[in-house]
């Protein structure tokens, strides 16, 4: 076919390839009708509700996304793994020392980063180690404290030397 600009294109097109003019001479090809489906076989393959209604259910739950994560998931991922691995490092260790020294501080932090933690999605054990060891050393920071004050009243601490403001 020969366009009103001159350019030549196949019959079958619907515009010129060359200025973008609709074709006059164009229809559309005719739709292929869709298979009709046979008889509903459900029904025969199984022998009661109870079982397709079950069939049904566990392919719901097994459905997946068809395509793979991109890569921007995929380090999205790997950062929050990381963060929450992290988290998880620094509770533990913030317990341990909690309990080392008897600061209810550490104990403060080895929760708040166990939490943080198990919030991300850290299933490992170093998260609820960590929090443990924190809830043992804000313990054993108060039992300390109660200790002194209580078994030496005449030590209690002398703070007029701090502030001197009267």
């Amino acid at each position: 076919m020969i366009c009103a600009c001159g350019a030549r294109y196949p019959d079958g097109d619907e515009h010129c390839g060359y200025c973008g003019a609709r074709n006059a001479m164009y229809k559309p090809p005719e739709p292929t009708p869709l298979p009709q489906p046979e008889a509903d076989t459900l029904g025969q393959q199984y022998e009661n509700a109870q079982q397709y209604n079950q069939w049904q259910q566990s392919d719901y739950n097994e459905l997946q996304s068809p395509w793979p994560p991109n890569e921007y998931q995929r380090q999205q991922q790997e950062a929050l793994e990381r963060k929450a691995s992290s988290a998880a490092t620094i509770s533990l260790i913030c317990g341990i020392i909690g309990n080392v020294v008897f600061w209810p501080v550490f104990g403060l932090l080895a929760i708040f980063q166990g939490r943080k933690a198990r919030s991300l999605g850290y299933a490992g054990g170093k998260a609820i180690a960590g929090i443990v060891l924190g809830v043992i050393a804000i313990a054993w920071g108060l039992v300390f404290t109660l200790m002194v004050f209580r078994l030496a009243p005449g030590v209690t601490p002398d703070f007029s030397q701090l502030f001197p403001f009267p």
